[in-house]
């Protein structure tokens, strides 16, 4: 069963990740950016302390992304990765071949992995259903915006 689009597919090492981002945010970060506002507030009356009130907004700016991290591991499929030889999963590199003729080269990753500009498209991604699970030779279609898109699977790096 595919994906949903919009659904959140992580690995083990990702979710790792996050546990170990969450935890250094949540503790350093957090007591650093503490450490900073009291000594800002020893300059005397923080309403009119502009370091102090950066450093308020700085700390409301990290509860954000703490909370936005524990929703993501919440809310997320964590997969493990099956190394089936042949056959493509989260992390192969693959090359695939438009109907057009042009090639394209790019690693199929978790949903907090993806990252267009360096050519990693998450497994929830249109793209990314469309290749998994296929192997080299395969033919698999995926649409993107209005255009239905066919592609062919070349190869996976090993």
């Amino acid at each position: 069963m595919a994906p949903k689009q919009d659904q959140i597919i992580i690995t083990e090492e990702e979710k790792k990740r996050l546990e170990e981002e969450i935890l250094f945010l949540d503790t350093k970060k957090r007591l650093e950016i503490a450490a900073q506002i009291k000594k800002a507030a020893e300059f005397g009356d923080v309403s009119e302390n502009q370091l102090y009130t950066d450093l308020k907004s700085q700390m409301d700016m990290l509860d954000v992304q703490i909370s936005d991290l524990k929703n993501t591991l919440k809310n997320a499929k964590v997969v493990r990765v099956k190394n089936v030889k042949g056959i493509i999963n989260i992390n192969d590199t693959i090359t695939v071949q438009f109907e057009d003729g042009e090639k394209d080269t790019f690693q199929v990753v978790g949903s907090t992995n993806a990252n267009p500009l360096e050519k990693k498209y998450s497994s929830a991604s249109p793209i990314g259903q469309a290749v998994i699970g296929k192997k080299v030779g395969d033919f698999s279609t995926y649409t993107s915006g209005s255009r239905v898109f066919k592609i062919k699977i070349l190869s996976i790096a090993d």
